[in-house]
């Protein structure tokens, strides 16, 4: 087993375990500048988007970015999927949040209540 191979087997047992694994360098730089791209370029004209001068945020990503959605779901990334995942997957939502340093307040304890499902069996 390679190097690239245990460390997807790694994330693999982490994400069976904890429920989530970080991986790092999914994207290429390409990739990242064409994301990037899109979003700078949105349209930012309903309440999904919030911008001030030192906060930049999007609710319901793919839906109000559209074009990331060709971007992200390559062959690889679903590849990548099946490898960590043995069940079949779907992206329930996706969140966009930069803010600066300078930009930090305070977040007192929550709890999300919600979990995004396509349907209940």
């Amino acid at each position: 087993m390679n190097v690239h191979q245990q460390k997807l087997e790694q994330a693999r047992i982490e994400l069976a375990e904890n429920g989530f694994t970080i991986l790092t360098n999914v994207f290429d730089n390409d990739i990242l500048q064409l994301f990037a791209h899109a979003i700078e370029h949105a349209s930012a004209t309903n309440a999904s988007f919030r911008r001030t001068n030192d906060l930049f945020a999007i609710r319901n990503l793919l839906q109000e970015v559209p074009t990331l959605s060709p971007l992200l779901w390559q062959a690889y990334f679903n590849k990548l999927l099946n490898t960590l995942i043995d069940y079949g997957t779907d992206c329930v939502k996706g969140i966009y949040f930069d803010k600066s340093a300078q930009s930090n307040w305070v977040v007192p304890y929550h709890q999300d209540l919600q979990i995004s499902v396509d349907h209940r069996e």
